[in-house]
């Protein structure tokens, strides 16, 4: 079989781990879809937030990652000369911007490719979501506005992950958009089976995300100030929102003695793999999520989860996995004691469910299916 060309543009990717989610996403889904087509990504050299490049990388040249290409750009390269280079070289079949706001790498390869008649979708990764909308909405609406009178998204498909995502896209652009759904593609980790022992009235918790409002931390920690149990509870993610991280760490020194709270400002994710293992319990109050990796990683550590109804992961008490549930500090407070007085073999039955869970989503052969019907292979 001859390989399409697809070429991915993305700000940041492997090695850089700083912007979470999308670098995930778009690993998890090079790997699954290296044997229909030859993938290339095109993104920056630096991580998020960096004015230095990633070590261990060449810039502005072509590599071999995991079998597919790799071009890290240099500030310098990050032109409409350059992706039109990129363009005449590789001559691709579809074009995918991972995206939505990204001046380099959506915005700039919309305008230099308008004229082609290649394919170019658009995911853009929960921007469209109402908390994400939030965020600057001003500036967000003159934007919209703009660029739908200068017709900036003319005849892109835009690549929801899942339908409630296109529902939301729907609501700002209108119905008559091109769209196609196709989940993200997760990672399930080796299966461990040496479980941190638990111990009733004790919870190691991890809680996974960027440090910024969307993500609500600071929610998390004053429901953690109501727990009686002892709880320690590692919170992972690179700093988006110092001013937040500021009020964060402010209210983690005024919760009670049997609750200590530890700030890692960004790790790889081996690392994290680690930190996974060595926790009871993992802890979301995000304000939107259209997919949540670390959601799906956890679980595939065997680490139950409590996580809020802004995510696509709904019932998951009925999976033995957890709870979903709105943004209620009783009712979060409800979950995270219903875990901490659970024995080591009560609990063990939750950790079973929830790696199980995982395998069942890595192994459904209906993701797959979905991005050859994007791609329109058969």
């Amino acid at each position: 079989m001859i390989r399409k060309k697809l070429i991915l543009f993305v700000d940041w990717f492997t090695p850089a781990f700083k912007a979470g989610g999308p670098i995930t996403s778009l690993r998890n889904l090079s790997l699954a879809l290296q044997k229909e087509f030859e993938i290339y990504v095109v993104t920056s050299d630096r991580d998020l937030g960096d004015s230095s490049p990633l070590k261990g990388i060449k810039t502005n040249v072509w590599g071999d990652i995991e079998q597919f290409k790799v071009i890290y750009l240099s500030p310098e390269e990050q032109t409409s000369q350059k992706y039109l280079s990129i363009f005449a070289e590789i001559k691709p079949d579809f074009i995918h911007l991972n995206s939505l706001f990204s001046k380099k790498f959506t915005l700039l390869p919309l305008s230099t490719f308008k004229k082609k008649t290649t394919p170019i979708f658009i995911c853009p990764r929960g921007m469209f979501g109402e908390a994400s909308l939030k965020i600057k909405p001003f500036k967000k609406k003159i934007f919209f506005t703009y660029a739908k009178l200068k017709g900036i998204f003319k005849n892109v498909v835009w690549h929801g992950t899942s339908e409630q995502e296109i529902k939301e896209i729907k609501g700002i652009l209108g119905n008559k958009i091109k769209f196609s759904v196709a989940p993200n593609f997760s990672y399930l980790p080796k299966e461990n089976e040496h479980y941190l022992k638990k111990e009733k009235d004790f919870l190691n918790i991890i809680c996974v995300g960027r440090i910024s409002p969307i993500k609500n931390i600071d929610f998390v920690i004053k429901v953690l100030k109501d727990i009686k149990s002892n709880v320690v509870c590692k919170i992972i993610g690179p700093v988006e929102d110092y001013l937040y991280f500021q009020e964060c760490k402010d209210l983690a020194q005024k919760c009670p003695q049997n609750i200590q709270i530890e700030f890692i400002e960004g790790i790889s994710h081996q690392e994290l793999d680690i930190l996974y293992v060595s926790s009871h319990l993992f802890i979301s109050a995000t304000k939107n999520e259209n997919f949540g990796h670390s959601i799906i990683e956890s679980l595939g550590h065997g680490c139950p989860i409590i996580i809020s109804d802004k995510t696509p992961w709904k019932n998951l008490t009925l999976k033995n996995v957890g709870f979903d549930l709105p943004l209620s500090p009783e009712k979060f407070v409800d979950a995270i004691q219903y875990f901490s007085e659970m024995d080591h073999e009560t609990f063990l039955k939750h950790r079973i469910a929830s790696r199980k869970f995982a395998e069942e989503i890595y192994h459904s052969d209906d993701t797959l299916a979905k991005y050859h019907r994007l791609f329109s292979i058969e």
